[in-house]
């Protein structure tokens, strides 16, 4: 991996299995516009993609690939940071999340996971857990239907990326599907 002082993991990108290196000179491209320092790591027979970039807002980077219409792409799940693949260290993560992004406290959030390796042995575990904790220090509060934020938790190898955001942001991660809009 190429490393920039400054660049971060910024997205984690889904694509077909087997396309993954194609997928990742096509993303560069496209990004390169606006982050000249982008750097697109594959994650081979895996069907995903890291984007490092020096862009803070992962937004600002799929609007990008939208504008640029990069069809290889399927979702851009944005990344506010990344932990090791631990219980611990992935709770002490989405608690700083949770206070370091300034919104008004308590919130009202949705925890979703989805695990794509053998670090954290449940998914409805590690959930449960991170929103047991964060609903003891009085930061948030889960919620299953009236929920304002969602925060999310993907565990690749021994890696956590992890987001939080407006839930009217969802639909906006869904690449392929606002592709299909605009043609």
């Amino acid at each position: 991996m190429i490393v920039v002082k400054g660049t971060e993991p910024r997205l984690l990108l889904t694509t077909r299995i087997g396309k993954e290196r194609a997928t990742s000179e096509e993303v560069v491209s496209a990004l390169f516009d606006i982050d000249p320092e982008v750097y697109v790591e594959p994650l081979d027979n895996r069907g995903l993609l890291v984007v490092y970039s020096q862009i803070k807002d992962p937004f600002a980077l799929i609007d990008a690939l939208i504008t640029k219409r990069v069809s290889r792409v399927f979702n851009a799940i944005p990344v506010d940071t990344s932990c090791t693949a631990r219980y611990e260290d992935i709770c002490r993560s989405c608690i700083e999340l949770v206070l370091l992004r300034g919104f008004r406290l308590p919130i009202r959030f949705i925890a979703l996971c989805r695990k794509r390796g053998w670090e954290v042995d449940s998914c409805s575990r590690l959930v449960r857990y991170v929103g047991e904790t964060i609903e003891k220090l009085g930061i948030g509060e889960v919620e299953f239907k009236h929920y304002d934020y969602i925060l999310r938790i993907e565990v690749v190898d021994n890696k956590a990326f992890l987001s939080l955001y407006e839930r009217w942001r969802d639909s906006l991660t869904r690449i392929s599907t606002r592709l299909s809009r605009t043609l």
